[in-house]
């Protein structure tokens, strides 16, 4: 996901991301990297994703992220990991 120019600075930071249905962002937790990235979950939070949920199914699907930022106008990128990745919740 791009992002655009959210951060003037280079950084990167991992965020967990709980998605409801709708889609919409339910929650954002901050896991570790940069502490003046931190801030930025609550951009996520306002990003349009584009993920599938069971009709009518009270399911949240959680995720695990990283925020990087470029200098520059290169902007900040959100890549959302794919579950066999992720090998620790910590």
């Amino acid at each position: 996901m791009k992002l655009g120019t959210i951060y003037p600075k280079f950084g990167n930071a991992e965020f967990w991301v709980v998605f409801a249905p709708g889609p919409k962002v339910e929650q954002v937790k901050f896991i570790s990297g940069d502490g003046n990235i931190r801030a930025l979950g609550d951009t996520l939070r306002s990003v349009k994703f584009n993920v599938l949920f069971p009709e009518e199914h009270p399911a949240r699907i959680v995720r695990r992220g990283v925020l990087v930022c470029e200098t520059g106008n290169l902007g900040c990128d959100f890549t959302l990991d794919t579950p066999d990745v992720v090998a620790s919740t910590q």
